[in-house]
């Protein structure tokens, strides 16, 4: 059975072909924190969601970080 990830964008339908994350580590673990994912027409918009969210770095245990948000290509996106 395939899973198909739609866009988060307001409305949109479409098949997502980009995650929008950042790279969360702490306690020996690392993986991608996701803020949303994207067709290419939003690619913009929900890229400027993730950026506009409140830093919530004040509610991480020591040792923990979040890095700078960016793009990841979806297998099949």
């Amino acid at each position: 059975m395939e899973t198909i990830v739609r866009c988060s964008a307001l409305g949109c339908r479409e098949r997502a072909a980009k995650k929008i994350a950042a790279r969360w580590t702490g306690n020996g673990f690392a993986e991608l924190k996701t803020y949303g994912f994207t067709c290419p027409e939003h690619d913009r918009a929900v890229v400027a969601y993730a950026l506009g969210r409140p830093n919530r770095s004040h509610h991480m245990a020591e040792g923990e970080s979040i890095g700078e948000v960016g793009t990841y290509p979806l297998a099949g996106g």
